[in-house]
């Protein structure tokens, strides 16, 4: 699915560890102070071709949200990680994937309830769908 194959590819490139500082779907009360969570965020409609019921193009959309005591490290984190997913016509855990581009630079968003600063940047997809 969308989340486990964006967050294997940021492991392969040496961004996170998946369950160590890098969540799908959440960032649990146990993270430690610099994580980074990705969210499904909605996205456009499938594409269908002619009369069938089967899809043939997803457009899902995401959110990145990098979170670190540290101003500096969660921006450029975020900024690393905008360079590793902007791609095109690119295999992730087989599943074909014609585009995934941010939608803006990453944003400051802030400091959470701790003061730790949080960073995000969206992401636009359009993919094959993957395997059920």
């Amino acid at each position: 699915m969308l989340l486990s194959e964006i967050t294997q590819l940021l492991e392969l490139n040496g961004i996170g560890v998946r369950g160590t500082d890098l969540f799908a779907g959440e960032i649990p009360a146990h993270a430690p102070p610099t994580v980074i969570g990705l969210l499904e965020t909605g996205g456009g409609p499938p594409q269908f071709v002619h009369n069938q019921n089967q899809r043939l193009t997803e457009a899902p959309s995401f959110q990145v949200l990098v979170r670190s005591v540290d101003y500096e490290t969660a921006r450029q984190k975020c900024e690393a990680i905008v360079r590793a997913l902007t791609l095109r016509n690119q295999i992730l855990s087989g599943v074909r994937y014609l585009s995934i581009l941010p939608v803006q630079s990453p944003i400051d968003l802030g400091r959470d309830g701790n003061e730790r600063h949080k960073v995000s940047c969206n992401f636009e997809v359009i993919k094959e769908p993957s395997p059920s």
